[in-house]
């Protein structure tokens, strides 16, 4: 009987052991920023249809309350589906890194969206 106490104390105690060192998700430790990490990215490869003088689908990436707005929509065609920006001609090209940077931004509740210069 002794055994079997012991046994599920040590089984309980193991448990929350490991729940307690199991590693959090990138996100939840990475401290991305919207000026320095993803205003460049957005810049580089997304501007040129989604914001200036041609906004493609009504979504301006220059437009802080737009990404709020659209934050999950811009998760689902940029990292789910990676639809974003779509390939073509034009050299415009998101690179696996950047996705998984903002990935991390949105899942880190986007901080910084509007802070720091205007464009």
């Amino acid at each position: 009987m002794f055994l079997i106490h012991l046994t599920t104390v040590i089984a309980f105690f193991t448990f929350f052991f490991l729940v307690g060192c199991s590693t959090k998700p990138p996100y939840a430790e990475t401290k991305l920023t919207w000026e320095e990490d993803i205003r460049p990215i957005f810049e580089a490869s997304c501007i040129e249809c989604h914001g200036g003088s041609m906004i493609r689908k009504n979504l301006s990436l220059k437009d802080p309350d737009q990404i709020r707005k659209n934050i999950w929509k811009i998760y689902k065609v940029v990292i789910v589906n990676q639809k974003m920006p779509p390939k073509n001609d034009m050299g415009i090209f998101l690179s696996e890194a950047d996705r998984i940077k903002i990935n991390q931004w949105i899942r880190g509740n986007a901080p910084g969206i509007g802070t720091g210069k205007p464009y």
